[in-house]
């Protein structure tokens, strides 16, 4: 079963529904006073729980990844956008931080591995169990679930994506 989620989104199936909600679940408890239905009810509505309409990209429409199945670096940023907008990085240089470090980190990819770290995912976990199990290769790769423990981590660590990508840039890791 297909939905048409509004403002242009293609629709997906109801499996990649469930996987998308299950990551937005967590990145509503990353939002003071946001509910996981809340959030829910904005993305079915065509829109992120801060209202952001689900246009992300400049080059048009981006269909968020179908549970990760052939979901590519491009969906995986257009969606990471998204998440990004709950913390407030969406746009100027947070964002362009944010794009730059995990570019170079997995190119968005929710399956990058890094052969001599061992390092896992989008964000780079090292160890890759510090993501959810949901995160980790085991559990499914998810995305969303990489990219929301990949936000708190910065947050938590550096403050913002600039100050990670300055400790990435003079460290060569973050």
């Amino acid at each position: 079963m297909s939905r048409n989620l509004g403002s242009g989104v293609q629709g997906i199936n109801g499996t990649a529904v469930a996987a998308i909600l299950a990551g937005l679940t967590f990145a509503t408890m990353a939002v003071k006073g946001s509910s996981p239905t809340a959030t829910i009810r904005a993305w079915l509505s065509g829109r992120s729980p801060t209202g952001q309409a689900l246009t992300v990209s400049p080059s048009g429409v981006e269909t968020p990844p179908e549970a990760n199945v052939g979901a590519t670096g491009e969906q995986n940023k257009a969606l990471g956008r998204i998440l990004a907008s709950q913390y407030g990085w969406s746009t100027g240089e947070n964002w362009s931080a944010l794009v730059s470090l995990w570019t170079r980190e997995s190119n968005w990819n929710n399956k990058a591995k890094n052969p001599s770290s061992g390092a896992y995912g989008i964000a780079q976990a090292l160890p890759p169990t510090k993501y959810p199990f949901a995160g980790q290769e085991s559990g499914g790769s998810s995305a969303i679930v990489q990219m929301i423990w990949g936000m708190n981590y910065i947050k938590s660590r550096y403050g913002n994506p600039v100050a990670a990508w300055q400790h990435e840039l003079s460290n060569n890791w973050y």
